[in-house]
């Protein structure tokens, strides 16, 4: 290619912007006319410096002022996953709407299909209905179309008018075989028009398939959540011009902004987890043929580190608090954290396997297709619709949960407790195998030692997760990290040898990661589920840095002194202040200041 080719082709070249908005965070990937590629993260909401935070992360990219226009020209195409409607969903934010069935099935979307999840409950929660009002209309067809009763169109006007005057502006219109014989919905959706209102969903057009019941259902959430989301939509196209905008469904495709409806947007944020593992799966594969550094960096670095993202602790188990009852929450936190090490634990012996026997290349494959695995499986992670816990209390924004942990002294002992944590765990991880070599120790007991510790970790961490449900959290973290001290001190106490190594670690083991599923419990029962994640992962966040202090002070006096003396020694004084730190927490649930009554999602 000439050089002026090679100008003019990198002069034709524009901006290209991939976005997560999520409800706590937005995630923007930018990629440059130059080819490089940029990351910011920004909160979802902060009203104080900035409408809306894709808008306000394009504007700081291209370095452009509040009150300049975004130049549109410059701009390939802008690619969004939203939460917008998950959150409204979830929350019961959306518009009030208005239900147009035949006359006689005014309450067959509450009745269902009567499906029970939970066979011998004695309590059954039906989940609340998003529809506000029905209207029953005269008027039918049968299964081949005949007209059994003509449709009372006056009635429908009347029905529809009253429902205009109290307020509703949304309507969802859904009929006995509309999918297939869709007059009498058409006329309906006619007189709607007329009325005046703004939201109109037809079942034959939103859901043309069988079933009443699903079809309605779907039909209802397309009315109840379009509104809210033609809003966002339209801020954010307004501000884009006439660059290409374009979101995320829920089936992972992408689709025009002006094509996005309500029906398919719930999964919209989440879809991109299930394409997130994708990504992990194709990085592997690429990293696995990669020829040349770049590569390297672009498959390991990027691709497989923004993918791997969506599955850190303060994620799944978030993900799986949404899912199993309260009173059995720590439990389940407890198998989640006991299977992800056994995962870790037997990932490394077939990976060595498979290194043996089918080469590096060959690993990185087979550990792809495992990756694979995530998208069927998470299905069944898709949480409860019925659970509205979050939506019966008073609407709360994330930087006012954030303040109010802030000014917990519990989530702070917590998290300085995590810290300790942190510290432990990488400690061991990363410098009892060098402390073992310089005691001369035989050269297998290293890799035994870390491998001891991982299968007693199971066991204690399902054991401690077990009590957490049935006792004091706070107390169980006391004893955990006091009973880690106490483990430390007769170690170095006593004389080493392979035996009281490996002593150790199975006792060391049973205390290891028990921490994981009381600390992560402890901070729902606090402050709930809305905004876990992000209160779980600012925890986490100090459990990473705990984790770096021990990896580099351990190296650092090693280095200046020849000896892990003082290292242990730190060890045992951090386990006893925790012990001491989680004793004052006050394990009660704490409420949300009254908010104003605003809609922040049409802000």
């Amino acid at each position: 290619m000439s050089k002026n080719n090679y100008l003019q082709k990198t002069k034709d070249r524009k901006w290209q912007f991939w976005i997560d908005r999520g409800g706590t965070f937005t995630d923007i990937v930018a990629r440059t006319p130059d080819g490089a590629l940029i990351a910011r993260k920004l909160l979802s909401e902060d009203p104080d410096h900035y409408a809306d935070a894709a808008i306000e992360g394009i504007r700081h990219l291209l370095e452009i002022g509040d009150g300049e226009a975004i130049p549109a020209e410059n701009i390939q195409a802008v690619k969004m996953g939203t939460t917008v409607a998950t959150n409204a969903l979830l929350e019961r934010q959306g518009e009030p709407t208005l239900l147009v069935i035949n006359q006689g099935f005014k309450d067959a979307l509450r009745i269902g299909y009567q499906n029970r999840p939970d066979l011998f409950a004695f309590k059954i929660e039906l989940p609340e209905q998003l529809y506000t009002r029905v209207v029953e209309v005269p008027g039918r067809h049968d299964a081949r179309g005949h007209e059994l009763s003509p449709l009372d169109e006056d009635q429908a006007r009347k029905g529809l008018q009253a429902a205009f005057d109290d307020g509703l502006r949304a309507a969802a219109i859904v009929l006995m075989h509309g999918y297939r014989y869709p007059d009498h919905e058409q006329r309906l959706a006619k007189i709607a028009i007329d009325t005046g209102f703004t939201q109109i969903s037809v079942s034959h057009e939103v859901s043309p398939l069988m079933k009443l019941i699903s079809r309605g259902d779907t039909t209802v959430v397309d009315a109840y959540l379009s509104p809210i989301l033609t809003h966002y939509v339209a801020q954010v196209a307004g501000e884009l011009g006439d660059a290409k905008l374009m979101f995320m469904q829920s089936n992972g495709g992408l689709t025009d902004a002006g094509r996005f409806r309500g029906k398919d947007s719930i999964l919209s944020g989440p879809a991109g987890g299930v394409v997130g593992a994708v990504g992990t799966a194709l990085g592997l594969i690429w990293l696995a043929n990669a020829s040349s550094v770049w590569e390297l960096h672009a498959s390991a670095g990027i691709l497989i580190g923004i993918a791997g993202s969506g599955t850190t602790w303060a994620v799944m188990l978030s993900v799986i608090a949404r899912n199993v009852p309260e009173s059995r929450r720590t439990l389940f936190f407890a198998i989640g954290s006991s299977v992800g090490t056994g995962g870790q634990i037997l990932l490394v012996p077939l990976t060595q396997f498979n290194i043996i026997n089918f080469g590096w290349v060959g690993a990185l494959v087979i550990l792809s297709a495992m990756i694979v695995l995530i998208m069927p499986l998470a299905y069944f992670l898709r949480g409860k619709t019925s659970d509205h816990s979050a939506a019966k209390q008073q609407a709360e924004t994330l930087l006012q949960t954030l303040d109010r942990a802030r000014q917990h002294s519990g989530y702070l002992f917590l998290t300085a407790g995590f810290f300790v944590c942190g510290f432990h765990v990488m400690f061991i991880m990363a410098h009892f195998p060098k402390y073992l070599e310089t005691l001369d120790m035989p050269a297998w007991l290293p890799g035994t030692a870390i491998s001891t510790i991982g299968i007693t970790n199971l066991v204690g961490t399902f054991l401690f997760g077990y009590l957490g449900d049935h006792y004091s959290k706070k107390y169980l973290l006391s004893t955990l990290y006091f009973l880690r001290a106490v483990v430390f001190a007769i170690f170095v106490a006593m004389p080493i040898s392979v035996t009281s190594v490996l002593i150790f670690c199975f006792m060391i083991g049973f205390l290891w990661l028990a921490t994981v599923p009381l600390t992560n419990a402890l901070v729902g029962q606090l402050f709930g589920l809305r905004y876990l994640a992000t209160l779980a992962g600012i925890v986490f966040c100090s459990h990473q840095l705990g984790s770096f202090t021990s990896v580099w002070l351990g190296g650092w006096l090693f280095d200046t002194t020849g000896s892990y003396d003082l290292i242990w020694q730190f060890s045992i004084a951090l386990g006893v202040i925790s012990a001491l730190l989680h004793l004052p927490i006050k394990e009660t649930a704490t409420a949300p200041e009254p908010a104003p009554a605003t809609d922040n999602l049409r802000s």
